[in-house]
């Protein structure tokens, strides 16, 4: 058995594909993973034993967001990262009154880097193609996070995506892993960027978690099994 080290690039989303894709890797291979610190092991009980020293190599690269990376199962996801007694605490909270439909709004960086920022009236389009205007709904938007005390800040909003009953996501990690923490029986809705030019622009939103999250050659669409 031989040790493989993963550092991460990213954040919370994009750190939870680089994960779950080297612990899948580890796993097939007989492998101990060996992580930096991450936003992960603020919020999941993790045993994964650290990268010792500060001149190790990461053993993996890239975004691990092409479909090929997928060599885990979104039921393998949830079981390699069970919450921590805090945020399992606050879920028993929360739960008690989920939010019928949410809409993720990914703006920040995404108006001053080479990124499609879906417009506004996409989601206006998309909740009156699909009926869910006459539910009440949401936005969670970074612009404008929900902060709890004792909580890292980005995750009680991820958490208000993943208890949604309906979820239109944005083209983002965050609201892509939201999803794979729901409940299985959530309706998820996902904005096509593929091709189109940078800067905000008008999509249409189909049904399912696949579309991809960037025009990147890093990235393509993506097929979680259950």
């Amino acid at each position: 058995m031989s040790t493989r080290n993963l550092r991460f690039i990213g954040g919370f989303g994009n750190q939870l594909f680089q994960y779950c894709h080297a612990k899948a890797a580890c796993l097939q291979s007989g492998d101990t993973l060996n992580v930096e610190p991450w936003l992960g092991q603020q919020v999941f009980d993790l045993t994964d034993p650290p990268i010792t020293d500060p001149l190790t190599p990461s053993d993996f690269t890239g975004y691990a967001q092409r479909q090929e990376d997928l060599i885990y199962t979104r039921t393998q996801a949830r079981e390699w990262l069970p919450w921590n007694s805090r945020v399992r605490d606050y879920l028993d909270h929360f739960a008690g009154s989920p939010d019928v439909t949410t809409c993720h709004l990914r703006r920040g960086d995404y108006l001053t880097t080479a990124q499609v920022v879906v417009s506004t009236a996409s989601y206006l389009r998309a909740l009156l193609e699909t009926g869910l205007f006459a539910y009440s709904v949401h936005t969670v938007s970074e612009e404008n996070p929900t902060l709890v005390p004792g909580l890292p800040h980005f995750l009680p909003d991820f958490l208000r995506l993943a208890s949604s009953i309906h979820l239109l996501r944005a083209d983002s990690t965050y609201s892509w892993w939201a999803h794979v923490f729901a409940h299985p029986s959530q309706a998820i809705y996902s904005p096509v960027i593929d091709g189109l030019p940078n800067g905000e622009r008008d999509c249409i939103f189909v049904s399912g978690n696949h579309p991809k999250m960037s025009n990147s050659p890093a990235c393509t669409d993506l097929y979680l099994a259950p």
